[in-house]
């Protein structure tokens, strides 16, 4: 009886994980739409940070600044791209995406 339930949980896991990375794909689609919406320097950090996966301090070195505007800039168009989101899609849909249910 056990494998079984073993194979439906696995069969069940399998299906959670690929709805999971489908929904990983559709919101890096829409991010990447975002952020060329952003200013220029934004749109250097957050590619330098995310992409390039460079710390603050090889991010400032890459781009020729210092490092408090890489913070500075970085935290800036995170929270743009946040706007942004529930601005063009709304909580509830950024809330699913987030993995939570609409209450």
């Amino acid at each position: 009886m056990s494998s079984y339930f073993d194979t439906m949980s696995r069969c069940l896991n399998n299906e959670e994980e690929e709805e999971a990375a489908e929904r990983r794909k559709e919101i890096q689609e829409v991010i990447r739409q975002l952020v060329k919406k952003l200013p220029p320097d934004h749109q250097d950090v957050i590619v330098a940070r995310n992409d390039l996966d460079l710390s603050p301090q090889e991010t400032a070195e890459f781009l020729g600044w210092k490092v408090e505007k890489v913070y500075s800039d970085y935290y800036r168009a995170q929270k743009r791209i946040k706007n942004m989101l529930l601005q063009e899609y709304g909580e509830e849909r950024v809330s699913v995406w987030r993995g939570k249910l609409p209450e």
